[in-house]
Formats: structure tokens, sequence, C-alpha cells
């Protein structure tokens, strides 16, 4: 699951937890799983669901995809803690794809931010080029060359 970005990462942990459900307080729904459950598709914290978007399962160890991802999605909360976040009281599953949702529009918002290009002529050779809002602009001919 090479190449996943944090936004990925949030909307197909939402994804899973849509389809398969919520289980607070653990990463994974351990009564699913005792019955024969496969992991994949156990119903899910929000950190589990995170974990399993970016690496199949709810119990990998933490990464550093992971840990972006969690900070991406703990910023939108006033917890200290995701862990803490699926304690308080009546967050549950609604809550967990509200909060995702939140992330995965927020990190939208900053990538199309980052990112505002608009087309343009070099001003010395005339070729096509894209400039950002910041001044900052592709190279043309006349760049490569000097």
């Amino acid at each position: 699951m090479t190449g996943l970005t944090i936004h990925d990462v949030v909307i197909e942990a939402a994804h899973h937890i849509e389809c398969n459900g919520y289980s607070a307080h653990y990463l994974y729904s351990v009564p699913q799983a005792q019955a024969g459950r496969p992991l994949a598709q156990c119903a899910v914290d929000v950190i589990g669901a995170i974990s399993l978007a970016a690496h199949g399962t709810p119990a990998h160890p933490a990464t550093a995809l992971t840990r972006a991802t969690e900070q991406a999605v703990l910023a939108h909360t006033t917890a200290p803690s995701l862990a803490a976040w699926s304690d308080y009281k009546g967050n549950g599953k609604q809550r967990a794809l509200a909060l995702l949702q939140e992330t995965a529009a927020g990190l939208r918002a900053q990538a199309q931010q980052q990112d505002q290009w608009r087309a343009a002529r070099c001003p010395d050779c005339g070729e096509a080029i894209e400039i950002r809002d910041d001044g900052m602009r592709t190279l043309c001919a006349c760049d490569v060359a000097a």
C-alpha cells in the first residue's frame, strides 16, 4: 500500500467505518475477531481504521504515515489524543465519520490552497507556463537555456 497520501488514508478509513462499523475503546472489535471475523472486516475505532487503511490491518504498528494521519485527524478535535476522543461520551460511528469527513475536506482545501496554479505565457519567450499565486512558476525554454 505504497504511494498513499494522508487524504487517501482518511477517505479509506471513513469508508471502512461506514461499511464495517465503529468500535470504541479499542483498535478493532475483539468479539468480532474472536468469533472468527478477519481483522480487516471488523468494526474499528478511528486509529484502527487509519492503520487498516494504510497497512491492511487495524493492529499494525504505527508508521510515519499513520502518525501523520492521526495528527491531521486530531487537529479537528479538542481531545489530547484520538484514543481519548474515542472515549468521550457520544463519540460513536456518526461522529467518527463526521470527524474523518471534516479532516478530508480540510486536507483537500489545504492542497488546493497550496496548489493555485494558473496558465500564463513567459514574458520573454512567449512559451506557455503556469504561475502560482505566490509568484512561483514553471520553467520554460528561456529558463533552461540560461
